[in-house]
């Protein structure tokens, strides 16, 4: 009777219904959300959701030390994989170490980590080339004074890769020979904040400082340094103002005549990239250990283009 039933299980089985996939589970660990930091947050919800993939997200308010416990949260709660913003560069290292320690895959998104170039197989930068960024903003603000006039630069926290390159990125423009009659006067750190950025364009102001341009770190603070400039009581020579990220309230300033120049950082992509990446890791494909979705300037010239985006 065996030899008979068997064949019979055999073919029940051939003919059985896959079984169902488990839903890849995912920990994003944001550093924080902010009009910016909001939109990789929707990058990787949208693309979770195309692939029935279920996102647990924790907020550490800029706090690395939060950053870090969430992390443990989530590996602590077995996720397939984590996505981490960091919130600042040095944190990198402490969270390869915390998921190597589980052999859970990780993609790191938009925030570079120090040890980018010691990552293991399984875990993934994905972002923007900020050698890029400050190039593109700084070579417009060149172009527009014709190569002469006098600059303040206002820089993101310098603990974040990003700030420190893309403040790199403009002096070393300035450093070209087609903009070297471009002169720094002034340079502050306004920690990625409208406030910040405003209070720093009233000081100079008030210290009758004569700028022809101020080139912001990201949008934020160049919206900042707008607001301050509206604020003048004695009319002056226009200012030409630079931000990066392509925000959708830069857009709109931009719109309004107020903004020249933004560079975008296009969010939403980097959040479906690591998505799409973390994925691959999952599934144990082999995946390139720097993914960059590319910047892209922004002008009144070609603002239709961007509108919708960021």
């Amino acid at each position: 009777m065996f030899r008979l039933l068997a064949p019979c299980l055999l073919l029940l089985v051939a003919l059985a219904p896959p079984a169902a996939q488990a839903r890849m589970s995912i920990g994003l660990a944001m550093g924080n959300i902010d009009a910016f930091q909001s939109k990789v947050a929707d990058g990787v919800s949208s693309a979770a959701g195309r692939m029935d993939a279920a996102v647990t997200v924790t907020n550490a308010e800029r706090d690395s030390d939060r950053l870090l416990r969430q992390v443990e949260g989530h590996l602590a709660a077995n996720v397939d994989v984590l996505i981490v913003v960091l919130t600042d560069s040095d944190v990198g290292p402490r969270v390869t170490s915390l998921a190597q320690a589980r052999n859970t895959p990780v993609v790191f998104v938009n925030s570079e980590p120090a040890n980018i170039n010691e990552l293991p197989a399984n875990q993934i930068y994905v972002g923007s080339d900020e050698r890029d960024s400050g190039t593109l903003q700084a070579r417009e603000v060149c172009r527009m004074l014709g190569g002469k006039g006098r600059i303040g630069i206002m820089t993101g926290e310098l603990t974040h890769f990003a700030a420190r390159q893309r403040t790199v990125d403009v002096q070393d423009v300035i450093a070209t020979p087609e903009c070297k009659g471009l002169e720094l006067v002034e340079q502050q750190s306004g920690l990625w904040s409208r406030t910040h950025g405003e209070t720093i364009m009233r000081e100079w102001l008030a210290a009758d400082l004569s700028l022809d341009a101020v080139i912001a770190n990201n949008d934020e603070m160049a919206l900042g340094a707008i607001a301050a400039l509206q604020d003048r009581q004695a009319p002056a020579h226009p200012v030409i103002v630079a931000g990066i990220d392509a925000t959708g309230p830069a857009l709109a300033a931009m719109r309004a005549g107020s903004l020249a120049v933004t560079v975008l950082q296009n969010a939403t992509a980097q959040g479906d990239a690591a998505v799409d990446t973390a994925r691959r890791l999952v599934a144990g494909e082999e995946v390139k250990p720097i993914i960059y979705v590319p910047f892209e300037l922004v002008t009144a010239a070609n603002i239709d283009r961007y509108d919708p985006r960021n």
